[in-house]
């Protein structure tokens, strides 16, 4: 599964469609990015009037938006994404920071500044090897390989460009998922070859929102994304993807928990 949330609601897109489906209204919230934990938890940044920070939230077990706290980045130009382990981390645009996050308290560690990487309004995910993958909104593609002292970051191929605002990337049992909020289309992919391919066109509602994966358990890697000469896998992942939109079909109202009042928003 694909989860979507476009700064209001919560969506569900298959992987093996394309289609988009309403979860829930995030009611009164301006949700910036998501991003699901091992356990299977939520976990949003939100954007506020009161504070130019992200806050960051959890969706609980009573399907409440529970508050952590205050991250200190910058609400609108971060996205959040987990990796395998239950490491949450952050990549700011307007910083170029990469960070972690505690997920008890919503502190920010700083790991690298990636002065190199050409960000525009995009995404990231993190394989099973702990590489990031980041999507500019034109649709460039970056790997970057985090080291304990360096980051390195190399080009990676760049997305067709139809509609050129791609705002959404999630990464599934080997393969990866590009969301084109113009179009309202879903690319599939996998680095080793790199032979982009249309899932689905106008299958939207997408929006300007963030995307992430259900939560990834342990299993053999797949083909390393550094090697690029490796065999690619067979056969489609089957699942679903969720994401956050601004539809109108029936869901579910998740109250407002007074985190604050969201910002305002362009339509």
């Amino acid at each position: 599964h694909i989860f979507l949330s476009c700064i209001a609601v919560l969506c569900l897109v298959n992987v093996e469609t394309g289609a988009s489906s309403e979860l829930a209204t995030l009611k009164g919230r301006h949700i910036t990015s998501i991003a699901l934990h091992e356990d299977g938890t939520l976990y949003a940044l939100e954007s506020t009037a009161t504070s130019p920070f992200g806050i960051l939230l959890k969706l609980n077990d009573s399907g409440e938006l529970e508050l952590i706290g205050d991250t200190g980045l910058d609400a609108l130009s971060t996205k959040i994404a987990f990796d395998i382990e239950g490491t949450l981390f952050a990549l700011s645009e307007d910083t170029k920071d990469l960070s972690t996050l505690n997920i008890d308290t919503a502190e920010a560690t700083k790991l690298h500044t990636l002065d190199d990487l050409d960000m525009s309004s995009g995404d990231f995910t993190i394989t099973e090897e702990g590489d990031l993958i980041y999507l500019s909104h034109a649709g460039q593609l970056s790997l970057i390989l985090i080291e304990p002292d360096t980051a390195v970051i190399l080009p990676t191929g760049t997305l067709p460009n139809q509609g050129n605002m791609y705002t959404g990337l999630a990464y599934f049992e080997g393969m990866y998922y590009a969301l084109d909020e113009k179009l309202e289309m879903v690319y599939t992919f996998r680095l080793d070859t790199f032979e982009p391919t249309l899932l689905s066109r106008h299958s939207g509602p997408f929006g300007p929102g963030d995307a992430a994966a259900c939560p990834m358990t342990p299993v053999e890697p797949s083909p390393s994304a550094k090697d690029v000469s490796a065999q690619s896998g067979s056969g489609q992942p089957t699942g679903s993807i969720q994401t956050a939109t601004t539809g109108t079909s029936s869901h579910e109202e998740i109250p407002d928990s007074g985190s604050g009042t969201p910002a305002e928003t362009d339509d």
